[in-house]
């Protein structure tokens, strides 16, 4: 029966246990389904071995009879003929490392190396290769330390044989090095020359996808080597940059710049040492032009981008000794941030792409960001690879600003008023037209970044709040311009919010950095009310991912910045009534008909419209003499009637109370809700000035009652402490 135990005695050992039968594991069903994994069904085959791992994962040790033939069958169905069946043949190994004692695992590892190192096993080689880096991620760290070596023996044979055809067993063993390096290369100290050997030699190989597989394999070797090691891996990989090369050998080169980046961030301080070994190569690359057409211009590209994948890597990961060679990296990375020759944006901006009724609806050989979003994932042959490079580009801006903020202060040049701040700004703002979707989203990642780091220096120095003011026109004008063409795309492919979310991003962190030490300066302000039209815009977007992106920016504004803020033209009080019936209509909407999330992000925003509420309906004492006297309120002030704006405080109220009294409703909005009636009535409960909604006793009253819940008590137990304390409920 369940729980089981049998036991065997083995001479003078200690009682060893040899089935453990846990759950509801049927042992005589793990037989037949052995049994079923030679079936001559394709489908009967597939199905044993899926129930086979089903079973076994119920079970906690086997007898090793049992663990013999379950490694027997699933060894031989990685032969078998049927792809589905070799799949799931290969899903089961991940479960035998983990149940298996070490011996019967041994056998597993050592089969399937011996496999992939066979000139003779072509046939299914890849699967043996999936099939071992399954068994190498699952390995216990206890199996792993006692096999690595064994396993890099059979690696090493098969990657020192000489290269035929395609290279198959070459590719299939630097794959599972590379993952045996990343999991296990601490226990392979005995073989760190050998290795570095046939990845060197690899390197100089002339097919790039070895010599791509051997770069990734040393990137994650180089963590592990002493220093002798590591300085010939430096001297090799100097020696192939600092080689001359002719139009064939340029592929050559992508694999020692890659290796470069890819040593630096596993490496990274270590490296910084000899940059000035490497990065005179690098810039000799950039600096060159090719032919500029054809398959040369594309591996100049492939140059120039994996150059620029260096610099990143340096920046990020060794800034104190990148700081030297900054003056000669950044004039390459600013330039080539647009560099895009194949393609006239002044052309597209001609043919109204905001808009114009006149807008042509093909969009030419180049499609759309969409699509060229899709591009930017692949490493295919299409013969423009430019975004490889503004890619590379905006990722290394990233990596500058985010690395070596304070640097940015510095003149561009001995004797220049342009900062490296300002200069930054200035082209990232200007690319944000960019055509591919890929590429333009790591700049609006770069744009957060800056923005990000520039509100950290503004308290501290007027140099980054006057670029930040100087730049802050161009940068609103051209992110709502992007915005409402992401939002237009959007509506014509079914709505996809992903880049209207790294828009309202940069939106966000312009608006922290905006506020960032400011004191009374106002001057920011200015470009509030233009940014956040279209954050309204988001939050009533169907896309609830980006309504939730949208509401954390509102909010920001909303807690940061002055109410009069929000309004385009405070003098005008109907321009603020407008505005005040904008923002209360979208989040009161989102509280009615939002997903649970959606709602209760909503919900804390609407606390945060306490300030904006209080400013529009004016002091209490004031109005309270109004409405005693019954005569109309005289007050007409940015934000309009008073009278009006209570009707939208009242609208609030009567949102946020009607998901308070929910019965059935997701804690987390409940939560939100409770709190956010807390803010609103500590504030404005009993102003006289407000129309509508719950009056304060009903809703003191439900709080109360939410204290017999003991889910909510704690949060309904400080808001009524709040309340308590508060001198505008009386």
């Amino acid at each position: 029966g369940d729980g089981v135990q049998i036991k065997l005695f083995q001479g003078r050992r200690k009682l060893v246990p040899t089935v453990l039968r846990t759950m509801s594991a049927n042992i005589s069903l793990i037989y037949q389904l052995i049994k079923n994994t030679g079936h001559h069904d394709n489908d009967t085959r597939y199905m044993a071995t899926h129930d086979l791992i089903t079973e076994l994962d119920k079970v906690d040790v086997l007898e090793q009879s049992l663990q013999v033939r379950i490694r027997q069958a699933i060894i031989a169905q990685l032969d078998d003929k049927n792809t589905d069946v070799q799949t799931v043949a290969v899903r089961c190994l991940s479960t035998l490392v983990q149940k298996f004692d070490g011996e019967q695992v041994a056998d597993i590892v050592g089969k399937l190396g011996s496999l992939v190192a066979d000139a003779k096993q072509s046939a299914n080689r890849d699967v043996y290769g999936i099939g071992l880096r399954t068994a190498i991620v699952a390995l216990k760290p206890k199996d792993g330390k006692r096999l690595a070596g064994e396993l890099t023996k059979h690696l090493l044979r098969g990657l020192n044989q000489e290269i035929v055809d395609d290279g198959q067993i070459h590719a299939v063993c630097l794959d599972i090095l590379k993952e045996l390096l990343a999991r296990l290369g601490s226990a392979l100290s005995q073989d760190y020359e050998s290795i570095a050997k046939s990845l060197m030699e690899l390197l100089e190989s002339k097919q790039p996808s070895l010599q791509k597989r051997a770069s990734f394999a040393l990137g994650e070797l180089g963590r592990y080597l002493g220093e002798e090691s590591f300085k010939k891996i430096i001297d090799f990989i100097s020696k192939g940059l600092n080689a001359q090369t002719d139009g064939g050998g340029q592929t050559t080169n992508v694999a020692y710049l890659q290796t470069t980046s890819l040593i630096c961030q596993s490496a990274g301080t270590r490296v910084g040492r000899y940059l000035s070994r490497i990065v005179p190569a690098l810039e000799r690359t950039l600096k060159s032009t090719g032919s500029g057409s054809g398959d040369s211009s594309s591996r100049r590209d492939e140059l120039w981008a994996s150059c620029l994948q260096a610099y990143e890597s340096m920046i990020r990961e060794c800034p104190s000794h990148a700081a030297v060679h900054l003056p000669t990296m950044l004039p390459d990375i600013f330039r080539l941030l647009g560099h895009d020759p194949n393609y006239s944006y002044e052309a597209k901006e001609g043919i109204g792409r905001n808009g114009d009724p006149m807008e042509d609806d093909d969009d030419g050989d180049w499609g759309d960001d969409e699509e060229f979003g899709e591009l930017s994932e692949m490493d295919g042959d299409d013969s423009d690879n430019s975004w490889k490079v503004r890619r590379a580009a905006a990722r290394a801006v990233s990596a500058f600003v985010q690395s070596m903020p304070s640097f940015t202060l510095q003149p561009t040049q001995t004797g220049s008023n342009e900062t490296y701040l300002s200069r930054v700004l200035t082209c990232l703002a200007a690319r944000m037209k960019e055509r591919d979707s890929g590429v333009k989203a790591e700049i609006m990642k770069a744009l957060s970044n800056f923005l990000r780091e520039i509100s950290n220096l503004i308290p501290t120095s007027p140099v980054a709040r006057t670029v930040l003011m100087t730049g802050a026109g161009d940068l609103v004008s051209n992110a709502s311009r992007e915005f409402t063409a992401a939002a237009s795309d959007a509506r014509g492919k079914g709505g996809q919010p992903t880049m209207r979310s790294a828009i309202l991003d940069v939106f966000k962190e312009l608006f922290g950095a905006l506020a960032s030490g400011k004191g009374d300066n106002r001057d920011g302000d200015k470009y509030i009310a233009a940014s956040v039209d279209n954050v309204l815009v988001a939050i009533l977007d169907p896309e609830p991912a980006l309504v939730l992106d949208a509401l954390t920016t509102l909010r920001v504004v909303l807690d940061l910045h002055p109410p009069l803020a929000l309004i385009h033209n405070a003098k005008d009080p109907k321009d603020g009534e407008k505005r005040l019936q904008e923002v209360v209509g979208a989040i009161v909407q989102t509280i009615q008909k939002g997903p649970h999330k959606v709602r209760a992000e909503a919900l804390r925003t609407s606390g945060s419209l306490v300030r904006i509420f209080k400013h529009a309906l004016g002091p209490a004492s004031q109005t309270k003499e109004a409405k005693k006297s019954e005569k109309p309120s005289k007050k007409s002030g940015p934000w309009g009637d008073a009278k009006q704006a209570g009707v939208e405080v009242g609208r609030i109220f009567s949102a946020v109370f009607a998901e308070m009294n929910k019965e059935e409703v997701d804690l987390e909005v409940r939560e939100m809700a409770i709190s956010s009636m807390t803010q609103l009535l500590a504030s404005l409960g009993d102003h006289p000035m407000r129309t509508g909604g719950p009056n304060v006793e009903d809703t003191l009253a439900l709080i109360a009652g939410r204290l017999k819940n003991e889910v909510t008590r704690m949060v309904s137990l400080r808001a009524l402490t709040t309340l308590i304390a508060s001198p505008n409920i009386t």
